[in-house]
């Protein structure tokens, strides 16, 4: 049988992260498992032993409700934390190509595609930064936090708006009352930060995300911090200006994902 024992104590949190830093190689987006391990943002995290993990698993509780695993896996590990966590919700599991052997343990999805990590950006962003006329960039405050098309999302992640606000970034777009686009970023980690944007739908095709994302990133880069991008493959808009932002390395990996179970006797051992 396999045991898997939910840890929230900074001890058993501290004994995962180290668990996760053993990693020779880190899993795609590895910066929202160790927003979860900081503190900064909120998930569940199980092990099989507090006192010495073999195993860890990390799952959000917002956004792509995204698992984490490292340590020493097995089939039947991988099986339990899988049915463990789709009793609770959805799942999205990213994995490199080399990662072939785990998706072999796990149930086939109900979506197999790809996304890519935009790293090493570069080059100017002040014509990037061009505000069109009429328009202004704010920074997200209280009132537009509460005005986010993601507001639940963002506040479910970081646990209160006053942690959003504390722990994130973000600026909109704005055209008298009206937003246009929000960008926001997750907490830094490392001094490493993720974006993401939204435009909302009636303003899409103008260069807005453009201007936005390229306020927010040198307001990032300001503080000396590293900025990195993730994108769904397909997401042709948001690949392009990845790319338009200046990125220049990036890394493919496989997206796998799982409905939640809706069988009300799901046999998941604990």
């Amino acid at each position: 049988m396999t045991h898997m024992l939910e840890v929230t104590s900074p001890s058993d949190l501290h004994r995962v992260r180290e668990l996760f830093r053993a990693c020779q190689v880190q899993p795609p987006s590895s910066l929202r498992a160790y927003a979860i391990l900081n503190g900064d943002t909120r998930g569940h995290v199980f092990v099989d032993d507090p006192a010495r993990p073999a195993w860890a698993a990390l799952h959000e509780v917002a956004y792509d409700r995204t698992l984490y695993l490292a340590g020493a896996l097995s089939a039947p590990i991988a099986q339990t934390i899988l049915a463990r966590v789709r009793a609770g919700g959805d799942v999205v599991l990213c994995l490199w190509q080399d990662d072939a052997p785990l998706a072999a343990w796990l149930p086939p999805p109900d979506y197999d595609g790809e996304a890519i990590d935009f790293t090493q950006r570069a080059g100017d962003l002040e014509a990037l930064a061009a505000v069109p006329d009429r328009c202004e960039v704010r920074r997200i405050d209280l009132a537009l936090l509460r005005r986010k098309g993601d507001y639940e999302a963002t506040v479910a992640a970081y646990g209160s708006e006053e942690a959003a606000l504390t722990k994130g970034l973000g600026y909109c777009l704005m055209r008298g009352d009206e937003v246009l686009c929000e960008a926001f970023t997750g907490p830094p980690v490392d001094d490493v930060i993720e974006l993401g944007v939204e435009t909302r739908e009636a303003h899409r095709g103008h260069g807005y995300a453009t201007v936005t994302c390229a306020h927010l990133v040198g307001a990032c880069e300001d503080m000396g911090l590293t900025t990195l991008w993730n994108a769904a493959a397909q997401n042709a808009p948001s690949v392009a200006l990845a790319r338009k932002l200046g990125y220049r390395r990036e890394q493919p990996h496989r997206v796998l994902a799982w409905n939640k179970l809706q069988t009300d006797s799901a046999e998941v051992q604990s």
